[in-house]
């Protein structure tokens, strides 16, 4: 597991501390800071999650912690599992939106907070 300081920026709202981890990003994937991401469940490899999923993807889990490029293999990347987050910086898959992810990211203990 590797250590990332952490940033202050338009990403992380100060109202909870945010709690970090580092996952792999599946092979093929390209994503901006921010981006909501779901884990697959067969190999545990984490991509952006979208509702039509059928892998596991489908449930949001963390929030990535910087931009990723994991086109040319699987890529180590942070993530955020744990914190509040700015809804107009995060970045959501085909189908889903703040407010139809707020639930079940609420009960991972990653907050959705309105922007201004």
């Amino acid at each position: 597991m590797s250590m990332s300081l952490y940033e202050n920026d338009t990403l992380v709202s100060a109202q909870r501390i945010p709690i970090m981890r580092s996952v792999v990003i599946a092979s093929g994937e390209v994503l901006e800071k921010g981006s909501v991401l779901g884990r697959i469940t067969a190999t545990g490899k984490y991509v952006l999650s979208e509702s039509a999923s059928a892998d596991g993807s489908e449930s949001p889990d963390v929030v990535l912690a910087s931009a990723v490029d994991a086109s040319t293999g699987d890529t180590a990347a942070d993530v955020y599992i744990a914190g509040a987050f700015i809804d107009k910086a995060l970045k959501f898959g085909a189908g889903h939106t703040a407010e139809s992810t707020w639930h079940g990211l609420r009960a991972k203990s990653i907050y959705i907070m309105r922007g201004v």
